[in-house]
């Protein structure tokens, strides 16, 4: 009779553990399973580990904000932002010249990569908690 209770209790505490590693929600929504990196929100610069369903570990990303804009909003993802300043203010005409610049130049796949790189080294140090 105690073995039979004993292997009760333990397929009970295994089914229990089981669903004690319940999944995370990110920001937008979308499930998260145990242990992998996401967004949980409100802040979308910010990352954490998934951990029993709680953010746990996280990691703000800082970006500067837009060099030309004196008035700016950040948007959904991180490092996105959104220049307020009127169409007509210095800042925005140079922000637009800035851009058709590399629009039009060739660099601009030497810049896609550059980002890339930095991407991947962010990710790195996010993910082995290096900063």
């Amino acid at each position: 009779m105690r073995t039979v209770l004993r292997f009760f209790v333990a397929i009970v505490l295994v089914h229990c553990t089981e669903e004690i590693e319940e999944n995370c929600t990110d920001f937008q929504g979308k499930i998260i399973e145990h242990g992998n990196l996401y967004v949980p929100g409100p802040s979308v610069c910010s990352m954490c580990v998934c951990y029993h369903s709680e953010p746990k570990w996280c990691s703000d990303i800082y970006c500067d904000p837009p060099y030309f804009c004196r008035k700016f909003r950040v948007k959904e993802r991180c490092c996105e932002f959104e220049c307020l300043d009127p169409p007509g203010d210095i800042a925005a005409k140079m922000l637009q010249e800035h851009r058709s610049k590399y629009r039009n130049s060739a660099d601009l796949e030497h810049c896609k990569n550059h980002l890339l790189k930095i991407g991947i080294i962010l990710f790195s140090l996010i993910y082995f908690h290096i900063l």
